[in-house]
């Protein structure tokens, strides 16, 4: 608790790492110099360029050091305005580590000091233009509840004729194995001035199967400037349906201005209950 507090160090507010130093020292070139590289074969070729005579020279010609791994080191949670008011449960110590290539690699560690706890993660993902791919996974380690895991998955998938696929999934573990578990997957469709799409979701828990819902959207383009939405969805749990909603909608977009008409429903299946909305909005830029 002392260290919240005393007076803020700033410097320890956000502290950026200093690139790695990959230089060869002049001590070292001076050894390498006296070492001498035979080459009594390629030395009479003129088109090499120049045979390197010592490896010295050998070193200084090798392609440039890679960029170092961007590190970052950050503490967060406190009370900028007022830092010795902070609770101590409310601050983070955070690192991370990011290895950026064909498969971008993310490691961190967030470390909590009351009560002292530990989480490390680490990311696996790779995209291009239309296609992602991503693994996640996490350990809590220290706090309340500990230690427990998670790993998720995410995915975008052209399947071509502008079609997309979105497909996602967690699992939490406890000390006592499985907790929970999220699995989303939706569709698009697009075709001439429509676009349809079609999604939905599951919630599971350690007894199987909670809840989850099936929405479907349309949107028409009927010009540049005039557009219209109609959505439908239902959700539901282990014994039947929960719920059934409707929206219709209607958008005007042009120079900075936009009008939208809009009109909503839903009923609670299981009660009768209903709700709706009718409304409008408008945005002006001048």
């Amino acid at each position: 608790m002392a260290a919240v507090n005393a007076t803020p160090t700033p410097g320890l507010m956000g502290v950026t790492s200093a690139p790695i130093d990959t230089t060869i020292s002049t001590n070292t070139l001076a050894q390498l110099s006296t070492m001498s590289v035979s080459t009594p074969t390629l030395s009479s070729i003129p088109t090499l360029g120049g045979i390197p005579t010592s490896y010295a020279a050998v070193a200084l010609s090798a392609p440039p050091t890679p960029t170092p791994t961007p590190l970052s080191f950050t503490i967060t949670g406190y009370n900028t305005p007022d830092v010795a008011s902070t609770p101590l449960g409310n601050v983070n110590v955070n690192m991370g580590l990011s290895f950026p290539g064909a498969v971008d690699t993310t490691l961190a560690a967030r470390m909590g000091l009351d009560p002292a706890s530990l989480t490390l993660s680490g990311k696996l993902s790779t995209t291009n233009d239309i296609n992602s791919f991503s693994v996640m996974g996490s350990i809590n380690l220290g706090g309340p509840n500990t230690p427990s895991y998670s790993v998720s998955a995410a995915s975008t998938v052209d399947i071509g004729n502008l079609n997309t696929v979105n497909l996602s999934g967690l699992a939490n573990f406890g000390p006592n194995g499985f907790q929970s578990a999220n699995v989303t997957a939706g569709v698009t469709h697009s075709f001439d001035a429509n676009t349809v799409s079609l999604s939905g979701f599951g919630n599971f828990g350690p007894n199987g199967f909670q809840n989850g819902g099936i929405n479907a959207d349309y949107t028409h383009s009927y010009s540049d400037t005039v557009t219209g939405t109609a959505a439908l969805g239902t959700t539901f749990d282990a014994n039947g349906i929960t719920g059934v909603s409707g929206a219709i909608g209607l958008g005007y977009k042009e120079n900075g201005a936009s009008i939208g008409l809009s009109a909503r429903g839903s009923v609670d299946t299981r009660t009768g209950a209903g709700t709706g909305r009718i409304g409008i909005n408008g945005k002006f830029n001048f």
